[in-house]
């Protein structure tokens, strides 16, 4: 994984050969989301979590540079369309994402014993958020919304330049059409194993009707809504994990806030609703006086801002769809939480158990309806 001195020499050795990157004066691991969320809380960790780590900052003589290791899921198929999008993005100077560093050798990524690795310019924030325990600001929020309209222009402007990713055509995209799997095969395996799970499952198992109505409307209301673009019903490419982790915030001295996305790993065919309504469930979420999961709609409403700020989402219909969406993102997020908690490491096991409360406890106890009511008074706001 890593995270010994010997591996670091090898990532070392590996650098220096693939990449003109000068000499290399150091090779910092970055603690994952789930360190340093358990670590600001007071929790205390063994060694043994350094090994989990699987992003890195490499300082050498021309630069900082932030080096991550690709999810094993993601095919090299996908990694090469994300690669060429960056690629693409890059020669345009579109100033989306952080500027992927290529080996002179061709491609976009490094293997080094059967796991992949992307190199990237080192982008300086003055605090790294962290979307389980994100304290965003209004300026936040909004400069991420004006950043996932940029994208989603990209998006479109590339899936129309590449002849690829263009003939491609879906109503549904396959992350949508799995969720409703995925929930079913949580809720028997809650069944299953009541007495053995926490009891957080056991309120999954006891709102399952409630809440797999909820999920079975909002789906139908994605698939059948129509989400337009500039005039014309599309569906795009999304980056389907638009968090405030993977949204990069730098403050200058007399400008606004300005922002890039990292991690594209999720990156797939959907309607660009899917990102919007995603992005509101991460960036507007915190916890209230109770310690309770709330959507902070204040919060809410700057993100809709920003999105709006670019003509190109001032679209009536979008406000249907983004309470479906909203609500997918939690099921979306409870599937991996359930996921990690029963399959992932087990020194994050309890915060992961916690994530499942938390979005369940957003269904059950928030009016999603809200962010269409906001997006329309903003919307009227902006048109007049």
């Amino acid at each position: 994984m890593m995270s010994n001195s010997t591996d670091i020499s090898r990532l070392r050795h590996a650098l220096e050969d693939a990449y003109p990157l000068g000499e290399i004066a150091a090779i910092e691991s970055i603690p994952t989301d789930e360190e340093e969320y358990l670590k600001d809380a007071g929790v205390t960790l063994g060694a043994e979590v350094a090994n989990l780590r699987s992003a890195f900052r490499v300082t050498s003589s021309s630069g900082s540079y932030f080096l991550k290791r690709v999810s094993s899921w993601v095919s090299d198929e996908q990694l090469r369309r994300v690669e060429a999008f960056l690629g693409w993005s890059q020669e345009r100077e579109l100033l989306i994402s952080p500027k992927l560093i290529t080996p002179p050798a061709g491609g976009g990524h490094i293997s080094i014993e059967n796991a992949r690795y992307q190199l990237f310019q080192f982008v300086e924030q003055e605090k790294r958020q962290n979307w389980m325990n994100s304290q965003v600001s209004h300026s936040d929020c909004r400069a991420a919304g004006e950043l996932l309209t940029r994208l989603h222009s990209a998006f479109n402007d590339y899936q129309s330049f590449s002849k690829e990713i263009g003939a491609q055509s879906s109503r549904t995209s396959g992350v949508l059409s799995e969720t409703a799997r995925r929930w079913d095969n949580l809720v028997s395996l809650s069944e299953e194993q009541n007495t053995d799970l926490p009891k957080v499952f056991s309120k999954l198992v006891r709102d399952k009707i409630l809440l797999t109505e909820r999920l079975s409307k909002a789906l139908n209301t994605a698939s059948e809504g129509e989400m337009v673009f500039e005039g014309k019903p599309v569906d795009t490419l999304v980056h389907g994990d638009f968090h405030p982790g993977n949204v990069l915030i730098v403050s200058g001295a007399g400008r606004d806030n300005i922002a890039n996305v990292i991690d594209f790993d999720h990156m797939h065919l959907a309607s660009p609703v899917f990102d919007f309504g995603y992005g509101l469930v991460m960036f507007g979420q915190r916890k209230s006086d109770r310690r309770e999961t709330i959507i902070d709609w204040d919060l809410a409403r700057y993100f809709i801002r920003g999105v709006l700020t670019p003509p190109g989402y001032a679209r009536p219909s979008i406000s249907d769809l983004l309470p479906a969406h909203m609500t997918i993102a939690c099921f979306l997020i409870i599937d991996w939480a359930a996921d990690r908690f029963l399959n992932g490491p087990k020194p994050f096991a309890e915060l992961y158990q916690g994530i499942v409360g938390d979005m369940l406890h957003l269904l059950m106890s928030e009016n999603f309806e809200k962010s269409a009511d906001i997006y329309y008074e903003e919307l009227k706001e902006l048109v007049g």
